[in-house]
């Protein structure tokens, strides 16, 4: 199977390059120089390879088809040093089984098996939850935690001090992972962040002894501690009186912090005193 060897150049008419990219050449060699520079080789008419450097200064390796050359060659490299193809096959790649190519540093690739495990554990960012981190975990929007604590009844109470008194709700309601409980009181946030805070109450104190007006307030208490971002809010009114007070606040809370509300008299008197209506909500804002 000895190889047939043809030179030529395409200035001088039809050579042996021109035949062996357009026509049925047999067997052979044959080295193009002119608009294109390129080398043919093939064992037969049917088996025949291109080597060329294309207008796009690539260097091109092109096997033909059958009827014709691809329009696509197997291989290509770029003047860049950028190698792409049709199919390839990295014999220091292979080895058992489907695995990932990898580059380290130096860019030298190697293989790795592809991790099977499934993920371990999940954390949220910004205003992404998720809950729990491990096993089945739920992902939700952090802006969609919302509770709330209200009660539509009253509640009666003698006060003759400055301690506060905690309000008492009835009803809860709150979207997972908030935490609001009509038991306790109290409205447990979910993860750090920024929330906004509100809270009215329609309230009457009639005076039993002494002289001073009423004077009713409320604050929201932080793990059993009065806020101090103003979230205190007072009313004087006259005995016997009913008055609403309400705020809205936005407080900086830390994931697992407990949300109650309570009532102040800022007066010594005695009086008795009705919660009419109170409410209280939180929703993390960002």
């Amino acid at each position: 199977n000895a190889f047939k060897l043809g030179l030529g150049f395409t200035s001088g008419g039809n050579t042996q390059l021109d035949n062996y990219f357009t026509s049925s050449s047999a067997a052979g060699l044959a080295i193009q120089d002119a608009n294109i520079a390129g080398l043919g080789l093939s064992t037969s008419s049917s088996n025949r390879w291109s080597i060329f450097t294309n207008t796009s200064n690539e260097l091109v390796f092109n096997r033909w088809g059958g009827a014709s050359w691809p329009a696509t060659p197997w291989l290509k490299l770029g003047s860049t040093g950028m190698l792409t193809g049709t199919d390839a096959t990295f014999s220091g790649l292979s080895g058992s089984g489907t695995r990932m190519v990898v580059a380290n540093a130096s860019g030298v690739l190697s293989t790795q098996t592809i991790p099977s495990a499934g993920v371990s554990s999940v954390t949220g960012t910004g205003n992404i939850i998720a809950s729990p981190t491990t096993g089945a975990v739920s992902i939700s929007d952090a802006q969609a935690a919302a509770g709330m604590l209200w009660n539509p009844g009253v509640q009666t109470f003698t006060i003759n001090s400055t301690s506060p008194t905690a309000v008492d709700f009835t009803n809860s309601s709150a979207n997972s992972p908030m935490s609001a409980n009509a038991v306790t009181n109290a409205i447990t946030v979910p993860t750090t962040g920024k929330y906004e805070v509100s809270y009215s109450a329609t309230v009457r104190s009639d005076l039993v002894t002494g002289t001073a007006s009423p004077s009713n307030s409320f604050g929201i208490h932080i793990n059993g501690t009065l806020s101090s971002n103003g979230t205190l809010s007072e009313s004087q009114s006259p005995s016997g009186s009913y008055v609403t007070i309400s705020k809205t606040v936005i407080l900086n809370l830390t994931a697992g912090d407990v949300l109650t509300l309570s009532h102040y008299s800022l007066a010594g008197p005695t009086y008795n005193t009705q919660i009419l209506y109170a409410h209280m909500s939180a929703q993390r804002v960002w």
